[in-house]
């Protein structure tokens, strides 16, 4: 344009991008029930890792994740671990959003 060549500057254009969907929301009705120790246990970044390990879909890490998880808590085993992990997730973020709201926000598992 006339004026940015004038006046020195460039007008540039940038790619829309888009937001990932959010897992949270992305379940309709979770199929698990899960114990108090078990969402009470981790806090934000733990949240945040389980989504990576969810969005990345590695097989290996999605076993491990679900194992340790199945292993501290004495949750039973039904072989399906990403349903698992998914429905984990979506209880987890519920609990900590629903925290957050009453002013009492977990950022690690390591925070009291």
């Amino acid at each position: 344009r006339v004026g940015d060549l004038v006046a020195g500057t460039w007008v540039i254009q940038v790619r829309k991008t888009t937001l990932n969907d959010d897992l949270a929301f992305a379940t309709q009705a979770p199929r698990r029930i899960f114990p108090e120790p078990a969402l009470r246990h981790y806090g934000i970044l733990e949240l945040q890792t389980l989504e990576r390990v969810l969005r990345e879909e590695e097989p290996t890490a999605i076993a491990t994740v679900a194992r340790t998880i199945r292993d501290k808590f004495s949750l039973p085993d039904d072989r399906d671990d990403y349903g698992f992990l998914f429905d984990y997730y979506g209880a987890l973020c519920n609990r900590l959003e629903g925290r957050m709201m009453l002013g009492q926000r977990r950022e690690t598992k390591f925070d009291a």
